[in-house]
């Protein structure tokens, strides 16, 4: 990926940066950027706590990734092999 590509990207994912408290006070007028550009709400400056986006954003983005919001994991295999365990001991 070339350096005019990144930009590109860059460009695309502009977020606004705001802290909690902020936050908490402009919270319909963050709202209504979230609908033209994420919101990022910063912890004391240093630690992202959450990003605000567009109900819109976030249907694609789910339907993008071909997953439930908030979906488990995929189970390893240990645990692939406990559950298979529990059915058949289920079964006796």
């Amino acid at each position: 990926m070339g350096p005019s590509a990144l930009t590109a990207i860059e460009a695309a994912v502009t977020t606004k940066i705001v802290t909690a408290s902020e936050f908490r006070t402009r919270l319909s007028e963050l709202l209504e950027l979230s609908h033209r550009q994420p919101v990022t709400v910063m912890s004391r400056g240093a630690r992202a706590r959450g990003v605000l986006v567009s109900a819109d954003f976030f249907d694609r983005a789910c339907t993008a990734l071909g997953d439930e919001p908030y979906a488990r994991p995929p189970r390893t295999r240990l645990e692939e092999i406990m559950a298979e365990n529990r059915q058949f001991l289920e079964f006796l």
